[in-house]
């Protein structure tokens, strides 16, 4: 019966690790995202100074709010490109270009976080912006 139980234990906490694995390895690709959604942001940014409804309040407001997500996602990106390279000496080896997951994985974690955070607060703002009668920014962002 203990045996049971410990097995079950066991297997639950392998399926955890191994979905916070998979969410961590994921980083990558999610920072990848950011910096195509922040040229994205940054064009449009532009589009919207220089065309978009001139004089309206809500819409400069709007506009700000994306330009400080902007703000956000470089500092984002920054932060942990800065902590990457103070983590790591220098090294040729695969592992430690390929993998830092598995190096720094509170980095990571908390780099995955951060970005769900920010993915969320741009569908908000895109929304909004939405609801002001502005094209749809984030219409590419999942």
């Amino acid at each position: 019966m203990a045996e049971a139980a410990v097995s079950y234990v066991l297997h639950k906490l392998a399926d955890a690790l191994l979905k916070k694995g998979e969410e961590l390895h994921d980083v990558r690709g999610k920072m990848e995202q950011m910096q195509l959604e922040l040229g994205f942001i940054k064009a449009n940014l532009r589009d919207a100074d220089s065309k978009q409804h001139k004089g309206n309040e809500l819409v400069k407001e709007w506009v700000n709010r994306v330009r400080d997500m902007a703000y956000n996602i470089e500092d984002v990106i920054d932060t942990f490109l800065v902590e990457i390279e103070e983590n790591n000496p220098k090294s040729n080896s695969l592992l430690s270009r390929m993998l830092p997951v598995v190096k720094h994985p509170k980095l990571m974690n908390k780099l995955s976080v951060k970005l769900k955070e920010i993915t969320q607060n741009l569908k908000r703002i895109y929304q909004r912006g939405t609801d002001l009668g502005i094209k749809d920014l984030g219409a590419d962002l999942q």
